[in-house]
């Protein structure tokens, strides 16, 4: 049976599965999708189109549509309002790491074994595309990013007969509802970075809190520049020791001392987080580093400093302030 799962070819694995699309664009960077659909080639699954979508970087949208197959291409159509533009592609997906993830699943915060449930795109300015899968249990893996090119479209294909306003005034509109857009494109442009690369780096790094053991740590929880999720728990909280990771945009943790329970949360500030793995990865290119939390009970109070075996950062900025509750450890 195991040989017969693991050797049929990427259009006929011998595996349920189903899933759900999600499509979404960058907070400052709003789109519409014209067309999307992925395929295994037999089968397919569509993307939700005609809805305008900014929802954030790594966030999915809520699809009615359903896949029950390993997709091996997706292709999506859509306009970015931003840059005024169209793109398009098609593109063949990672299928044995897409498959794999189907057959791992992922152990929830619960101990709960959960599926990969939702695939999820997002499109970002030149044309760029992402693509992740997320599970219910609190996990969101990067699967690869796409290049798509630009393309001459009919663009009031894409609305009502009697819709009257024109490209450039709904454009207008779109705009004035992404929140901060405008000031944002001001600053930094229509580029693609952060999101095709910046973001993208990955370290070799693990996370400790002061005192606390493995054993004693129930759960951590990460959300990352580059979209990804981890909940790590259990035997994963050791095997997740010194492991690459993208960098950590917010980090909750939660574990007990004394037969108290403690949690904490901490957001880091962009620029001093990427400054702080940047200069170390310079000074030391060859050390493993660990993102080290200590706790003040009395003020409930984290601080964090990257640490290696020869250098040692403080974080100061973050983006909100640490903080520990307690309640009685049952």
């Amino acid at each position: 049976m195991a040989l017969q799962l693991f050797s049929c070819n990427a259009g006929e694995r011998n595996i349920k599965v189903e899933w759900r699309p999600g499509i979404n664009a960058p907070k400052y960077y709003p789109c519409i999708i014209a067309s999307g659909s992925f395929t295994d080639g037999k089968k397919k699954c569509y993307i939700a189109s005609g809805v305008e979508r900014n929802g954030g970087w790594g966030h999915g949208g809520l699809e009615m549509s359903t896949g029950t197959f390993v997709p091996n291409e997706l292709s999506i159509t859509w306009f970015s309002y931003a840059e005024d533009k169209f793109y398009s592609g098609t593109f063949s997906l990672p299928t044995d790491t897409i498959f794999d993830l189907f057959v791992q699943a992922c152990i929830s915060a619960q101990g709960v074994k959960t599926k990969y449930q939702f695939m999820v795109v997002n499109v970002y300015p030149e044309g760029g595309v992402a693509l992740w899968m997320k599970s219910s249990g609190g996990r969101c893996v990067e699967i690869d990013h796409f290049q798509a090119q630009e393309i001459e479209y009919n663009w009031k294909s894409m609305f009502h007969s009697n819709f009257s306003k024109t490209r450039e005034e709904y454009n207008k509109v779109v705009m004035s509802y992404a929140e901060g857009a405008t000031e944002y494109i001001a600053q930094h442009g229509l580029s693609p970075e952060p999101f095709k690369t910046v973001y993208r780096q990955r370290c070799n790094y693990t996370i400790a809190i002061d005192s606390i053991s493995h054993s004693s740590t129930e759960v951590i929880q990460i959300e990352f520049y580059n979209g990804e999720k981890d909940m790590i728990s259990g035997d994963e909280l050791e095997n997740n020791f010194f492991k690459t990771k993208a960098i950590p945009k917010y980090i909750f943790f939660k574990w007990f001392e004394n037969r108290i329970v403690y949690f904490g949360e901490m957001s880091f500030n962009e620029a001093e987080i990427f400054k702080a793995f940047s200069d170390m990865s310079k000074d030391c290119p060859d050390e493993p580093y660990v993102l080290y939390f200590k706790h003040d009970y009395s003020r409930r109070f984290l601080s964090v400093s990257l640490r290696s075996q020869t250098k040692e950062i403080e974080i100061q900025k973050t983006g909100r302030v640490g903080k520990s509750r307690r309640q009685p450890y049952q």
